[in-house]
């Protein structure tokens, strides 16, 4: 297990920061958006692949997965919320605060579901589909979150400047 999450994360994200750092972020301009389509249609993909194989455990909705379901989107709801009060308490700037935010909140979940399947029952991957559900809703409820935050510390900051 731990050969497979080095070839499909820690590698992959080696190589990825070190030619983010090389190019001083310009690969993500130069190559980001020409392989951009083709991430979003492997990423639809694995979570169809994903959704098929945890799909008969979720034909039959009882009270055990409407619990799963929450408790899911507790703990993805969770690591966005511990991670913008945690930068809003450490006084971070809003670049480093926004990579806080998402870096707390967002989970491989990609990873998650590789994992439940090659080594456990598919049962295991009902909780990781039902996190891809709500990982990318929470993402945008909290980048909106964060554009309103980061309005009201541009406006008190300019109500600061008027005022002196």
């Amino acid at each position: 297990m731990v050969k497979d999450l080095l070839i499909m994360i820690v590698i992959p994200s080696i190589v990825g920061m070190i030619l983010n750092h090389k190019t001083k972020g310009n690969i993500k301009l130069t190559l980001g958006k020409r392989i951009a389509p083709i991430s979003k249609i492997c990423m639809a993909v694995v979570v169809a692949i994903n959704a098929s194989v945890a799909a008969p455990y979720l034909k039959h909705a009882d009270k055990k997965l409407v619990w799963i379901g929450i408790i899911v989107f507790f703990i993805a709801a969770s690591g966005y919320l511990v991670s913008f009060l945690v930068s809003i308490l450490l006084k971070y700037d809003n670049e480093t605060m926004v990579s806080m935010v998402f870096c707390g909140g967002m989970r491989n979940i990609s990873a998650g579901s590789v994992i439940a399947l090659t080594y456990f029952s598919p049962l295991t991957a009902v909780p990781v589909v039902i996190g891809m559900l709500f990982q990318q809703i929470l993402a945008s409820v909290y980048g909106f979150v964060l554009s309103k935050h980061f309005g009201r510390q541009i406006q008190h900051h300019n109500n600061e400047s008027t005022s002196a």
